[in-house]
């Protein structure tokens, strides 16, 4: 169960993923981390169900990774880890 997890954990959703419920899954992580879990939640606005941007502002042809998304993972696992390292 979710609840019981003891862990940071980040959660990336693709606002246009279709293999999911996005918000319904949004809204139970955002319950949880009012609860004291921790949990971080990101929405890549326009991607998919694998990050990726099919489509979008930019109109680009081939699918890509928004900007900014990997150095928001490590910027988070730095974040976590240097907070481990402090206990």
């Amino acid at each position: 169960m979710l609840s019981q997890l003891r862990l940071p954990v980040l959660w990336i959703y693709g606002g246009w993923d279709n293999s999911i419920p996005v918000e319904k899954s949004v809204h139970v992580l955002d319950q949880l981390r009012s609860s004291g879990q921790l949990f971080t939640v990101r929405t890549i606005p326009y991607g998919n169900h694998g990050l990726f941007v099919m489509r979008g502002p930019e109109k680009r042809r081939l699918p890509y990774y928004p900007d900014g998304l990997w150095s928001d993972m490590f910027s988070w696992i730095d974040s976590v880890t240097n907070r481990a390292n402090l206990h």
